[in-house]
């Protein structure tokens, strides 16, 4: 069985229809039935929102290794640091509009895996950090554009 059969079996398992399922996980009915047609390729990053949201085992998706569904209990308690940062911060990968950034940001989110908890933290206040600051220089880039064409209108 390949990865999309496999996916389209947890959808089933989960008795979601394609734009249920795709709610759930933040996409729309077309990218589901892209990814169960082999249209588009199953990530890492939709293997890591299906763990976290629907308990949907990994390596059983991506590989077709142990069970479908994990345990219960290890659902959201075990949840890996990985998975945390790629969750919290899936946002900010899809703001990209070059898609070889946005790759090479998911394969850094991925790489943070084996770091510890005082690393992981670090990590997330790094990357608020500079989202808040890039925000703050697109409202002076703003402002100053605001400014610059009052000027101009002699206001």
């Amino acid at each position: 069985m390949n990865i999309a059969a496999r996916l389209k079996l947890v959808r089933k398992k989960l008795k979601l229809t394609q734009e249920k399922f795709a709610i759930s996980l933040g996409l729309n009915r077309d990218s589901i039935a892209s990814l169960e047609s082999e249209k588009v390729k199953i990530s890492t990053l939709h293997a890591l929102a299906l763990e976290y949201v629907h308990g949907v085992n990994k390596e059983w998706l991506l590989h077709g290794k142990g069970e479908m569904l994990l345990p219960k209990n290890d659902i959201r308690n075990n949840n890996s640091k990985l998975t945390r940062i790629v969750i919290e911060h899936q946002d900010i990968v899809k703001r990209f509009k070059n898609p070889e950034k946005a790759k090479e940001t998911n394969e850094d989110l991925i790489n943070l895996e084996d770091i510890d908890e005082q690393g992981y933290e670090e990590a997330r206040n790094f990357i608020k950090f500079k989202i808040k600051n890039s925000d703050s220089k697109k409202k002076t880039t703003k402002e100053t554009s605001s400014t610059k064409k009052r000027r101009a209108n002699g206001k």
